[in-house]
């Protein structure tokens, strides 16, 4: 999700996904963790999460696209490979599935 500071980014995605854990990548230790074993963090959120401030640790999408690629059950987020289409492509999946619940 993108849009200016302070406009409820993190608010909006909290409450849409309220089931699902939230991670700061603004947290040093999360980042750390992120940046020293991508998988093992990753694999603590096989589930899904929220990820804040993701341009924190910019192989985020990298690593989940691979996640998705091995894993392709129906109603994972896929389509990540291209940066510039990658928020239009995840706004217009995130749309689609909240329609269909």
């Amino acid at each position: 999700m993108t849009g200016p500071r302070q406009s409820g980014k993190t608010t909006l995605a909290r409450a849409l996904f309220a089931d699902k854990p939230y991670v700061s990548l603004e947290d040093p230790v999360e980042r750390a963790f992120a940046f020293e074993d991508p998988r093992g963090f990753l694999a603590r959120f096989s589930q899904g999460a929220v990820f804040d401030e993701a341009q924190r640790w910019p192989d985020l999408f990298s690593h989940l696209q691979g996640m998705v690629d091995a894993d392709r059950r129906p109603g994972r987020l896929s389509g990540l490979a291209h940066p510039a289409g990658r928020a239009q492509r995840l706004v217009r999946q995130l749309h689609s599935h909240l329609c269909r619940a």
